[in-house]
């Protein structure tokens, strides 16, 4: 064979290698998380203060929850993965009507940024956009 097919073909045999080895998955470090979420709702009479919470995120669970209300059922997307941007939507149930969450944040190792959207129907219709970040704060318990 030609020297310059074979290095074509070594080159583009490390390329599958590196990518194989690469492990797949956005850029995130395993670990407890504190999150804010900061509600952006055009129709409410004030401002909501951000809310914090903390939850353990992996490569396995890799969407930030903040676990549902008393009396409310919630079902989550499969969540889909583009390099580091992470999206998914979650429909929840409740005596008061439904809501619903498209949500897509974006790691960077020990931090991420991104947004939900958020709409509400049945006793209340509401709907707006929502900032959320996070930055790993240590080992999970």
């Amino acid at each position: 064979m030609d020297k310059k097919i074979l290095t074509v073909i070594g080159g583009v045999a490390l390329v599958f290698a590196l990518a194989a080895c690469s492990g797949g998955g956005p850029d995130l470090e395993d670990g407890m998380w504190e999150i804010t979420t900061e509600v952006n709702m055009p129709d409410m009479p004030m401002k909501i203060p951000p809310m914090v919470y903390r939850h353990c995120l992996s490569r396995e669970d890799i969407i930030p929850k903040q676990g549902p209300a008393d009396q409310e059922i919630c079902t989550y997307s499969t969540p889909k993965t583009k390099g580091n941007t992470v999206s998914w939507s979650v429909e929840c149930q409740s005596p008061g009507g439904k809501t619903r969450h498209e949500g897509e944040i974006t790691y960077r190792g020990t931090s991420f940024d991104g947004s939900i959207i958020m709409s509400m129907t049945g006793a209340v219709d509401m709907s707006g956009t929502n900032h959320i970040s996070g930055r790993r704060i240590g080992d999970c318990q």
